[in-house]
């Protein structure tokens, strides 16, 4: 269940679609970065927000780098900044510049010491694909991948080793996610191609991304040219997006923030409207880490989404048969965990091309890296259809003389016979 609390409203406009500097939580406090470049701090006790540095960059985006607050970039007398600056003592302090100037850009900050600024607009309207990395230890820029569009003024967020991003200019409802490792590194040509994947599209365009106990959400958007309060969340094994909730008021490209007290803030710079969201008992089907959980979690719940109540998942009790469709999970369970070094070939008797399983394949072998592997090649089986996805198409698949896993067939036969 969703709970939402209004606070009060932020001072002036702001958001991504109009240039705002972003939402972020340093040293306990909460901050937000009007488009006018000033940077607000808000005093949960007495609902106020007050400003905290000064600022005069159009577009700027704020940041979390070494525990102090930053801000990069911007636009001012026609000149797209370079600049990164961080607050010391209630002064900006010079960082080094990076490579391009841009405002509008996405900004994040990971673990090690390391900032990565992706996309953002320059003159003319022009729209960036650049990854700019900054490493802390050595203080120096250098390029990342590229984005997979030309976009800026988008939302993006990392849960664990990955990176998801949507929303903005130029995104439409696409939904990309990578490896921040990844991300960070010097790119060749075949990390340049390869380390972006595309998820199924969100609903609308200019949504929102964050994550919420360990669930990638979608808040709001444009239907149209019409502002949406929907929240949609991904459901990462039946991969599509599932509405959940709706927000109290219509909104797109808001900013938003995990609180590490617990809950979510949203900034709507449009309306100026500030609300806290917290949420209880949030479906454990919608995981999103970058490796499959492990046997004893496959037997997740599954939401029901007209009640917000959880409930077993059917596949453990529903009959099956060997022409009935298998779910994720028991694949998962019965044929990747006991063969997780044969993916490839397996993935080729599925009928997937040797292009499609060299994305696929890890860049580094290990039991967790072969399940995910697995997961990708059974997904694209599913959605694609073909062969029939069935249980009968596996077990054929495992008894042939490629995979060569007669004795795993018929514990598979048997256990369909005993619950069909």
């Amino acid at each position: 269940m969703f709970f939402f609390k209004s606070y009060t409203k932020v001072p002036k406009q702001g958001g991504r679609v109009y240039g705002g500097g972003g939402l972020v939580e340093v040293e306990g406090s909460v901050v937000w970065g009007g488009r006018e470049g000033g940077v607000y701090m808000f005093n949960e006790t007495n609902s106020i927000w007050n400003e905290t540095a000064e600022g005069d960059e159009y577009g700027a985006r704020l940041a979390v780098f070494g525990g102090r607050l930053a801000r990069v970039g911007g636009y001012k007398n026609s000149v797209y900044s370079k600049g990164v600056m961080k607050l010391r003592g209630g002064r900006w302090s010079l960082m080094p510049d990076m490579l391009i100037g841009c405002t509008g850009s996405c900004v994040l900050c990971v673990s090690g010491g390391v900032m990565v600024v992706m996309g953002g607009g320059v003159d003319e309207g022009r729209q960036l694909d650049d990854v700019q990395v900054f490493d802390g230890e050595t203080q120096t820029w250098h390029r990342g991948p590229s984005l997979p569009q030309l976009c800026w003024a988008m939302s993006a967020v990392v849960h664990g080793d990955l990176v998801f991003v949507m929303g903005g200019h130029g995104m439409d409802r696409a939904v990309w996610c990578a490896d921040i490792h990844d991300l960070t590194t010097t790119p060749t040509h075949d990390t340049q191609q390869s380390i972006w994947r595309r998820l199924p599209d969100v609903p609308h365009e200019y949504s929102s991304v964050c994550v919420v106990q360990g669930v990638l959400l979608a808040l709001g958007g444009l239907d149209g040219l019409k502002k949406t309060s929907a929240i949609h969340a991904f459901h990462h094994y039946d991969q599509n997006w599932e509405l959940v909730a709706h927000l109290p008021f219509a909104c797109y490209s808001v900013d938003t923030l995990s609180l590490s007290g617990g809950g979510l803030l949203v900034v709507d710079g449009d309306s100026q409207q500030v609300l806290k969201i917290t949420v209880e008992g949030l479906p454990k089907l919608f995981p999103i880490t970058p490796t499959i959980p492990n046997r004893a979690d496959e037997r997740q719940l599954m939401w029901s989404g007209e009640s917000g109540v959880t409930k077993q998942d059917p596949s453990t009790s529903v009959p099956v048969s060997l022409d009935s469709e298998p779910s994720l999970p028991l694949l998962m369970d019965k044929v990747a965990a006991v063969i997780p070094s044969k993916y490839m070939i397996v993935g080729l008797q599925l009928r997937l091309s040797l292009a499609e399983l060299q994305v696929i394949r890890p860049q580094h072998q290990g039991l967790e890296e072969h399940h995910r592997a697995f997961g990708e090649i059974f997904d694209v089986w599913r959605r694609r259809g073909s062969p029939p996805y069935t249980w009968r198409t596996l077990i054929d698949v495992l008894r042939s003389a490629s995979v060569g896993e007669v004795s795993l067939s018929d514990e598979l036969t048997s256990w369909i016979t005993q619950h069909h």
